[in-house]
């Protein structure tokens, strides 16, 4: 058996530079802020929706059918929070909410003005606001369970090392490897399934629809 003892090195040391560019954030990946992105760690004042009609989900409604032609998305928030959006071909986004300040990972203050604690607890008035979304800034927040993701450059270059992975493996199950020294075993099978581990994280990605015969 040929154990290539340099190979992995040199290998195990590749891995540990590019690992450091393994996670990215969410905005790094969609720098564009757009209609199907902009609830995501973005900061923006909204400008005050004045309506004649006393009601506000009455001016609600009205407004929605005012732009009824115009709508590009709707989105209804979920559990606590009652807040109702909606955008128009026109790049405006607005906004019916009772709490203002710091929405989930966003920074969405009306008219400079806004609770700026995370607590639905903490409502005030239902009030309408709009803004533009050439007017959203990126605000990098990061809740590492959302924001973080892998680096699409990182699952690219990782997948190069499938097949010396696969040769690895093979030989954690040759006959000979028994024979080999402790170090050489301890090189093969330590780095083999550190390397195995590394490719797998990239399994469920597009990118591995490449790697699927590696997974075994």
């Amino acid at each position: 058996m040929i154990v290539p003892r340099e190979e992995i090195i040199k290998t195990r040391d590749w891995v540990f530079e590019l690992n450091k560019s393994k996670y990215t954030h969410f905005r790094e990946l969609s720098p564009e802020i757009t209609h199907e992105n902009y609830q995501t760690c973005t900061k923006v004042d909204y400008e005050p929706v004045e309506s004649e009609y006393e009601n506000i989900h009455e001016a609600w409604g009205r407004l929605k059918e005012h732009f009824k032609d115009q709508i590009v998305n709707t989105h209804n928030s979920k559990g606590k929070s009652k807040s109702k959006y909606f955008t128009t071909e026109d790049g405006y986004v607005y906004r019916l909410s009772d709490h203002w300040g710091i929405v989930k990972s966003c920074v969405w203050t009306r008219a400079g003005e806004g609770n700026m604690i995370a607590s639905l607890m903490l409502s005030g008035d239902t009030e309408i606001g709009r803004a533009h979304l050439s007017s959203f800034k990126v605000h990098r927040y990061v809740d590492m369970r959302r924001h973080i993701h892998l680096n699409p450059a990182w699952c690219e270059q990782i997948s190069t090392i499938v097949d010396f992975t696969n040769h690895l493996l093979k030989l954690k199950q040759d006959p000979e490897f028994n024979d080999q020294s402790n170090e050489d075993k301890n090189l093969i099978g330590k780095w083999g399934g550190y390397f195995k581990k590394e490719l797998l994280c990239v399994k469920n990605l597009e990118y591995s629809k490449s790697l699927h015969t590696f997974v075994q």
